[in-house]
C-alpha cells in the first residue's frame, strides 16, 4: 500500500514535497527537456506510457526535444466533434476523472480527507458556482497535452495566479492541503448564453506553468509573487468548443466548474475521458436551475479516486 494511504504516511509525504526546491527542479527538467539531446528519448518515453505514435500530427522523428513532443497537436481530424448540439459539454483534455461532485458552500474534494476553497481556487468570491458541480481531470505524463475549449462562448476572464509547484499525481493530491489553491494556474471564464464555465488549469512540478494561445493573453504577463494575481485579457474573446487554447508540458490538472443546475454530468470517478469527448450535457438557463437540480441525479456527493 503506498505510504500516502495513511495519516502518519501522508504528513511525511508532505514534509518532503514541502522541503522539495520544486522551482530550481522545474527549471532544470526544463532545461534537459528543451535539449536536442532529449529527442533520443521520444520512442523509449511513448513505450513507457503506450502512447499510439500514429495519432501525433507529426512523425516522432521530427519533434526538435522531448518537451515539444510533450506539447504535440492530434493528426488532423483525428478527434472531431461528433455532436453538433451546442448543449452538448466536451472533455478539454484527456486524462483521468480524479474527483467529480457537487460544490458544497465554498468546498471541494481534493482527495480523501482533503478539501480545498473554491474561492481560492479561482481567487475571486465565486458566488455564482455555489451549490454547483465539478470535475477535475488529471493528466498523466504521457496524455495528450493540448487544452480544448469545452463549451462555446466568451472567455469574458482570464487571470494568472503564481504559485508553487507541487506534483498533482496521487502522491502530491493525497498529500498536500489545498494542492491547487497553492499551485500556479491559470482560470478562465467562459460565458456561454445561460452562466458561466470556470475553467482552471493547474501547473505542476516539472510542467512550470501553462501555455496559452495567443488570442487569450493580450496583457504579457511579467515575473509574479507567489499568490499574485495578474489580469490576461483587456476584453471578451469568443471562442468555440473544441477550439485548443493552449496546453501543458507534462502532466497536470484541470477543473471544470459549473453553476447551480447548469449541467448534468455523465462521468465516473476513475474513467479515462478524452479531449473533446462529450462529458455531460448543459440543462437550461439559470432561471430553470431549481427545476434542473431536482431533476438531475447526475450530481452525486463529491467523489474522488
Amino acid at each position: 500500500m503506498p505510504i500516502y494511504r495513511h495519516v502518519r504516511g501522508r504528513t511525511l509525504v508532505a514534509l518532503g514535497l514541502t522541503a522539495l526546491p520544486k522551482r530550481a527542479l522545474t527549471l532544470a527538467a526544463g532545461r534537459l527537456l528543451r535539449s536536442r539531446l532529449s529527442r533520443l528519448w521520444i520512442p523509449l518515453f511513448a513505450r513507457k506510457y503506450g502512447i499510439c505514435l500514429e495519432e501525433c500530427e507529426r512523425d516522432w522523428r521530427q519533434y526538435d526535444t522531448l518537451a515539444s513532443f510533450f506539447s504535440r497537436r492530434l493528426r488532423p481530424g483525428l478527434r472531431g466533434l461528433a455532436e453538433s448540439d451546442d448543449t452538448v459539454l466536451v472533455s478539454p483534455v484527456d486524462g483521468i476523472i480524479a474527483a467529480c461532485g457537487r460544490i458544497t458552500d465554498d468546498t471541494l474534494v481534493q482527495a480523501k480527507g482533503l478539501h480545498y476553497s473554491l474561492r481560492a481556487l479561482l481567487t475571486d468570491r465565486g458566488s455564482e458556482f455555489v451549490g454547483g458541480q465539478y470535475v477535475t481531470v488529471y493528466l498523466s505524463p504521457g496524455d495528450y497535452h493540448r487544452i480544448h475549449a469545452p463549451t462555446s462562448g466568451a472567455i469574458v476572464r482570464a487571470v494568472h495566479v503564481a504559485g508553487t509547484l507541487f506534483p498533482v499525481n496521487q502522491w502530491g493530491a493525497q498529500s498536500i492541503a489545498g494542492l491547487f489553491t497553492r499551485n500556479e494556474r491559470v482560470v478562465c471564464w467562459i460565458r456561454r448564453h445561460a452562466g458561466t464555465v470556470a475553467l482552471v488549469s493547474v501547473g505542476s512540478l516539472i510542467v512550470g506553468s501553462v501555455v496559452l494561445c495567443d488570442k487569450l493573453v493580450t496583457v504579457r504577463k511579467g515575473r509574479s509573487r507567489r499568490g499574485q494575481v495578474r489580469a490576461l485579457l483587456d476584453e471578451p474573446v469568443a471562442v468555440s468548443r473544441g477550439e485548443e487554447l493552449g496546453w501543458f508540458e507534462f502532466g497536470s490538472t484541470v477543473i471544470l466548474v459549473f453553476g447551480l443546475g447548469q449541467v448534468r454530468l455523465d462521468v465516473a470517478l476513475g474513467e479515462r475521458v478524452r479531449a473533446m469527448q462529450p462529458i455531460g450535457q448543459f440543462v437550461g438557463d439559470p432561471s430553470r436551475a431549481d427545476a434542473a437540480e431536482r431533476g438531475a441525479a447526475g450530481a452525486p456527493p463529491s467523489s474522488t479516486l
